[in-house]
């Protein structure tokens, strides 16, 4: 993810999986 947005997303997927 090189957009702001994709790395908020993957960043919120990370916290829901962890």
């Amino acid at each position: 993810a090189t957009s702001i947005a994709g790395l908020k997303r993957s960043l919120q997927t990370d916290y829901i999986l962890k």
